[in-house]
């Protein structure tokens, strides 16, 4: 299901077009990252990083440096980059036609865990309704960069807002905020379902702090001070480096790393 025959009649032309040319660019992008990721030489370099010793994997770390970018995330002798990818809907059985629009979403690119390099969804899931709305009410504003403020923002967000996966909740995102959803969902991988649950944030919508209304029936995530207790560091942590155990009104974790 496309936007258009979604909602068709929601989202303005401008907008639209908005979205049609930043999908564009990261279809290109994912292009030449899919290349590099599927490459024997760089799947070498990441087998040397997490085996080597500490030359060895200077250097390693350097070709991966020069081919994806300064890592977000280091944690141990594992690095995690984030990166953009254009796709179809994350859910493979959507409760309603919101949840099957194609969307852009945060994934991560691991190095150190394995002796390959191992990529998955990250952090968040934004539908292209909630992109038009971005790209209509903040005119010339940067998608990819507000995508990227919203990821850091969940990765420090408070552990607090789980598990309700009917809670609203909003996530700061430019000079406004995406509201909608945690969303909980077991990752099918052949026919195994593979160890650990994603846990990511789908928005509905994005709304310019203008307006936001004075009744807020939400709740926003906020910066945990602790950062043993923050998102990035337990349910949002990559999925091969936590396993989770879900109970009525709490998540538990156990880190791998």
């Amino acid at each position: 299901m496309t936007l258009a025959t979604a909602r068709p009649l929601t989202i303005s032309t401008e907008a639209r077009g908005v979205v049609r040319r930043f999908k564009v660019k990261l279809e290109t992008q994912h292009l030449a990252f899919h290349a590099k990721f599927r490459s024997r030489e760089m799947n070498d370099v990441a087998e040397k990083y997490r085996r080597a010793g500490k030359t060895g994997r200077e250097r390693a770390y350097k070709r991966l440096y020069e081919a994806f970018g300064e890592p977000s995330v280091q944690v141990g002798r594992v690095s995690v980059w984030s990166y953009l990818r254009y796709r179809d809907a994350v859910l493979v059985a959507p409760k309603d036609p919101g949840q099957a629009q194609p969307a852009v979403v945060v994934n991560y690119l691991l190095a150190g865990w394995t002796d390959t390099l191992s990529r998955g969804l990250w952090t968040l899931e934004v539908p292209e309704h909630a992109l038009g709305r971005l790209a209509q009410r903040c005119p010339g504003i940067d998608l990819e960069t507000t995508i990227m403020e919203a990821h850091g923002e969940l990765l420090c967000g408070n552990i607090e807002v789980l598990p309700d996966p009917d809670r609203d909740i909003a996530v700061r995102a430019g000079p406004g905020i995406f509201i909608g959803q945690m969303v909980y969902a077991r990752d099918f991988v052949g026919r195994d379902w593979k160890e650990g649950h994603l846990v990511y944030f789908r928005p509905r919508t994005w709304m310019h702090d203008d307006q936001i209304p004075e009744e807020r029936r939400y709740v926003m995530i906020k910066a945990d001070p602790d950062a043993g207790r923050c998102l990035g560091a337990g349910p949002m942590l990559p999925v091969p480096l936590r396993e989770l155990g879900f109970s009525k009104n709490s998540i538990t974790v156990k880190r791998h790393i």
